[in-house]
């Protein structure tokens, strides 16, 4: 056979080659030569166990080879060796092929039936299947081996071929099944996989994407629907929910504890924008999207720009956001005018966008906007909301500084007024601000809003007092219009309209001068 000619070549090759060395090692020593002079003339008999003595050549040959068979078997029996593991290697790898395509057309078979079998089923179960988007898996033993069989099914929307929930498609036109079989000694091969198409049910189908302010899907979300068939459900881990109902016309309420959509509406019934009726046909799927995302909040500080601190605090302030409807929300509601807070905390009740900031401003409208009100200032200050969390931000709240006076002007001064009545209305956003004055004659809490006001003072019944003086503006009313239109408070022109200006400690002052008000006990 032509491999044991190879070996038997290769013994040959080897044992010339061992002799070769051997020779070339004793011409190299000189060892061999000088040892038989040596003993030929010490008189060693030359061939021993004769007469005569003298050595015999075929005796040193075989004396020079001792070992050299041993070698050849081993290495011989090594290749032999090689040639048998080669053989079976590949009888084997035959073998494997031949079960693995077996297995595979096993697999195929079973994906095949497994198709039969979700075909088979009614319209409502695979839509059940769709909606959970969990898949069933059942194991099934054949031919010895274990296979794994995945089942699924999904809306699909034909003109894209996509996922119905994963489409912009309003509607969905049929639902594709998926069996995918795997065993054991598949490894990291492909997977044997089988899909079909059935027909959507006779009924209508309701398909509810609800997605987050970064495009992601949101589960668990509360789906509701009103109408011929009332049903509700939750939104699964890719955010869809898929509902069977009967014709006719219905509205949706999607929900989630701590969650709001982008108008800040904890539910999309409340909300405007997304409550209306819409009409289900029959034989139809129709699709409706939701926005919804944990809700975030403000922290708002506010600031005197004259004085440079924040410990006076603010009794409200809007958010607005161009992606909101309405744009503008104030804080707090209801409204808790004239009581301070430092700082002052929304609800976490706004929608966190991805990239939108919102402009935050002190005031319960967006006529309080200080650009709104004076082009000259800056737009008001920007934040993005975290969702579940609150951001924090300063604004300006500039001070109205007056100083009820009971003279008649800066010659004849009188005393200042304590307890007189200093009401502050937003003409622009309807809020009414009241509060007494101190033993300077001066508000508490000057800081207030950008934005245009009528401001109205009055003693009333009791007057006012100064120490143990009393009634220093009995029954007298002063009113002024003015605006509130710099970070400082009121320019010089409209701090004008307040008063007699004077600066101290580089803080200008309206002083009113009751003497001179009109009559009246209380202001509209």
């Amino acid at each position: 056979m032509p491999k044991t000619s190879v070996a038997l070549h290769l013994l040959v090759m080897i044992r010339t080659f061992s002799a070769r060395l051997r020779v070339l090692g004793r011409s190299l020593t000189g060892g061999s030569a000088s040892r038989r002079r040596g003993a030929l003339s010490r008189g060693a008999p030359r061939f021993p166990g004769r007469a005569g003595g003298g050595t015999r050549s075929s005796d040193v040959s075989l004396a020079s080879e001792a070992g050299d068979t041993i070698i050849e078997v081993l290495i011989g029996a090594l290749l032999l060796g090689l040639v048998v593991v080669g053989t079976l290697t590949g009888i084997n790898s035959a073998n494997r092929v031949t079960s693995l395509d077996r297995e595979r057309s096993q697999a195929d078979a079973l994906a095949q039936q497994d198709e039969d079998r979700l075909r088979s089923e009614p319209v409502n179960k695979l839509s059940e299947l769709s909606f959970t988007h969990e898949a069933v898996v059942r194991e099934v033993s054949a031919g010895g081996t274990k296979y794994t069989i995945t089942s699924t099914a999904k809306y699909i929307a034909d003109a894209t071929a996509t996922s119905s929930c994963k489409s912009s498609a309003s509607e969905a036109d049929y639902i594709q099944t998926a069996s995918k079989v795997t065993w054991t000694a598949l490894g990291t091969g492909k997977p044997v996989v089988e899909t079909s198409i059935v027909s959507p049910p006779p009924a209508s189908t309701l398909i509810v994407q609800v997605l987050n302010q970064n495009g992601e899907a949101v589960a668990n979300m509360n789906v509701a629907a009103t109408g011929p068939t009332p049903i509700s459900t939750e939104t699964a881990a890719n955010g869809c929910a898929i509902l069977a109902v009967a014709p006719g016309e219905y509205t949706l309420n999607v929900s989630k504890t701590g969650y709001v959509d982008q108008n800040g509406y904890a539910a999309s019934n409340v909300d405007p924008t997304t409550n209306s009726p819409f009409y289900v046909v029959a034989e139809t799927s129709i699709k409706k999207e939701y926005i919804f995302a944990q809700a975030g909040g403000l922290e708002v500080t506010f600031e005197n720009p004259v004085t440079k601190t924040t410990t006076e605090g603010g009794d409200s302030f809007v958010a607005a956001n161009v992606n909101t409807k309405p744009i503008a929300r104030t804080f707090p509601t209801p409204e808790t005018l004239g009581t301070y807070t430092a700082p002052l905390t929304s609800p976490l009740t706004l929608f966190p966008f991805a990239k939108a900031k919102y402009a935050v401003y002190a005031g319960t409208c967006e006529e309080d906007n200080p650009h709104a009100v004076n082009p000259e200032n800056a737009e008001p200050p920007g934040v993005l909301v975290p969702a579940g969390k609150s951001a924090k931000i300063m604004v300006q709240q500039p001070p109205i500084n007056v100083r009820v006076m009971s003279g008649e002007s800066s010659a004849k001064p009188g005393e200042a007024i304590e307890n007189a009545t200093v009401k502050l209305t937003d003409d622009g956003c309807g809020a009414k601000r009241e509060a007494k004055t101190n033993a300077t004659g001066e508000l508490k809490h000057p800081g207030a809003p950008f934005g245009e006001y009528t401001l109205c003072v009055t003693g009333g019944k009791e007057g006012g007092n100064h120490g143990p003086t009393k009634g220093l503006a009995k029954d007298k009313k002063y009113e002024a219009n003015f605006e509130n239109n710099t970070p400082l408070g009121p320019s010089a022109s409209e701090l004008k309209k307040l008063g007699t200006v004077v600066e101290e400690f580089k803080i200008k002052y309206a002083v009113i001068y009751m003497k001179n008000a009109g009559e009246g006990e209380s202001c509209p």
